[in-house]
């Protein structure tokens, strides 16, 4: 049986024989390229999933940082004003001048939800529920490209707004900053 396979290639052409021991010469080399290349992109995507969560977890603590740091400003300089009778925007805004990074678009209601003042332009906000003091409201206003957050305050509320630009900013900032500190893994 082997002489019948050895006289049955001993018959073939010279150039088929060349074919023949090349292919069988070199297919292992090309499979195992083949697994190494396939690994080796493999291994790319996984670091590049890595960076790219990595990223959106940055995104999003810029993002939280912003929403928080507003909400924080906006509930300081407004607590006590609406139930001291001092519920004047101008009062409210004069106060967050000296707050770095806060936005300058809010609105003062009563606990009702009546709005008693308004800087800058601040999306309708019938829509986000009612919050008790210490308590916060996040809603997306897909139509306005807009977040409001309220938050409850000493006697009403007090709503912010940001952009989609603010909110993409702020996402882009941290991440930029990130890369700037050298004690920060990714």
């Amino acid at each position: 049986m082997l002489s019948e396979a050895a006289r049955r290639f001993a018959a073939l052409p010279t150039a088929v024989k060349l074919l023949l021991i090349l292919t069988a010469a070199l297919l292992p080399i090309g499979i195992s390229l083949v697994w190494a290349a396939s690994q080796g992109i493999r291994d790319a995507n996984d670091v590049l999933r890595s960076q790219a969560e990595e990223q959106a977890r940055l995104a999003t603590r810029g993002v939280e940082s912003l929403i928080a740091r507003n909400a924080l400003a906006l509930r300081i300089a407004a607590n006590g004003r609406i139930a001291d009778g001092d519920g004047t925007c101008a009062t409210l805004e004069q106060s967050l001048t000296v707050t770095p990074a806060v936005a300058r678009q809010f609105e003062l209601e009563d606990t009702n939800g009546k709005r008693i003042c308004e800087v800058g332009n601040v999306p309708e906000t019938s829509r986000l529920p009612l919050v008790a003091p210490g308590d916060i409201a996040l809603r997306i206003l897909p139509e306005e490209e807009a977040l409001t957050f309220r938050v409850g305050v000493a006697g009403g509320m007090a709503t912010g707004s940001f952009t989609k630009a603010e909110l993409r900013q702020a996402a882009v900032d941290a991440a930029r900053i990130s890369r700037r500190l050298p004690f920060v893994t990714g």
